[in-house]
């Protein structure tokens, strides 16, 4: 063969070559609605880049064997010995890529799942909160609307809330704290953060309504209860939106 037919299977070979590379950039640019790549897209990429790449030594090598002064009588057979060894090499470089990905996702869903045992038991505590903190909120509302014909004073109230609510914080509060700590950065540790800091201020309200004189026999009624149910409905608020976001932890989507 003579230098001028090297030339045209150069060009041929890098004909096809451009052609795959505009093909691999279509390949890519459809794939990247995420900043994550996922396991199955990264392993047809590297195969991809591999097939290129080989593809391309190959014509590289095919020419160099053609044109060489002394041409070999088996070019093809050469060409093809090179691109084996390049590609064995490839090969193991996108095996070594593939076992990280494998590592890095399995870390990953392993930490996912984690989490999503905490969010399971911190789902059941906020829950358990939600329903006093309802309770307390129906209690209210029936006095409110002339469907209960019990006496709540001011102190009852703040007694009350010590006793169902704050306590089964400050029981559970450790096991929350612990997935706010898991979580910490994330928009469920800002809502557990706001939750805890109404609770608080909640407290300190009903508090200093007790300490004043005849909370005993302060009680509530259609005037009075409306500041009530506004202090449990912010607090139910706060709640709810902290389970909606468990449920993210949760769930799988």
């Amino acid at each position: 063969m003579e230098i001028n037919q090297a030339a045209q299977t150069f060009l041929l070979f890098y004909f096809l070559i451009f052609f795959s590379l505009i093909g691999f950039a279509y390949f890519i640019n459809n794939n990247k609605k995420t900043s994550k790549i996922s396991l199955a897209n990264a392993v047809q990429t590297s195969i991809l880049f591999v097939g290129i790449f080989t593809l391309l030594v190959f014509g590289a090598s095919y020419y160099f064997v053609l044109s060489d002064a002394d041409p070999t009588k088996q070019p093809l057979k050469d060409a093809l010995s090179i691109s084996a060894s390049f590609f064995g090499g490839f090969a193991t470089l996108t095996a070594a890529y593939i076992a990280s990905k494998l590592f890095n996702d399995w870390k990953e869903q392993h930490n996912l799942q984690i989490i999503a045992l905490e969010a399971k038991n911190a789902f059941h505590l906020f829950h358990k909160q939600a329903d006093q903190i309802y309770e307390f909120k129906c209690k209210i509302e029936d006095i409110e609307n002339n469907k209960s014909e019990v006496k709540l004073s001011e102190r009852r109230v703040a007694i009350d809330f010590q006793d169902t609510i704050l306590q089964a914080y400050n029981i559970d509060k450790v096991t929350m704290g612990s997935f706010c700590y898991l979580t910490k950065g994330q928009k469920i540790y800002d809502l557990t953060m706001e939750y805890y800091n109404e609770i608080k201020e909640t407290e300190n309200i009903l508090a200093n309504k007790a300490n004043q004189g005849f909370s005993d026999t302060r009680f509530l009624n259609k005037q009075s209860a409306p500041e009530f149910i506004k202090l449990f409905s912010s607090l139910e608020e706060k709640n709810n939106a902290i389970l909606d976001e468990l449920k993210t932890y949760i769930f799988v989507k």
